[in-house]
């Protein structure tokens, strides 16, 4: 039925504290992969997971960099967001509901902007 709890078969990379190795199934309309890389205080921090289209197609690279000092991107296919990094964002408070990954990608942008 296409709600966002059927898995689709599409596969992301996901990081946790220890690295971005691990995968996630994702669901319904998650139909891309997306990355962030923001840097706080010299040091990169990495979040990955599963995304919308509408996630993807609202998210303005270059309206982003206007608030972070990072990168945020949208891929499509199978684990398509495996650049790896030296440091990772703990995504234990992320679903892979669109809801959960705005969470998932506003922490890095808060500690940039509320620090």
């Amino acid at each position: 039925d296409g709600s966002i709890s059927s898995p689709n078969g599409k596969k992301c990379f996901l990081c946790d504290e220890i690295d971005c190795t691990r995968t996630l199934t994702c669901n319904g309309n998650e139909e891309y992969c997306i990355s962030t890389s923001v840097n706080v205080a010299g040091q990169n921090i990495t979040a990955k997971g599963c995304a919308s289209k509408l996630i993807c197609s609202n998210m303005q690279p270059a309206q982003m960099k206007e608030f972070i000092n990072g990168e945020i991107s949208c891929c499509q296919g199978d684990l398509c967001n495996s650049d790896t990094t030296t440091s990772h964002l703990s995504s234990t408070t992320a679903g892979t509901t669109a809801d959960g990954l705005l969470l998932f990608v506003t922490p890095p942008i808060s500690l940039v902007l509320f620090s």
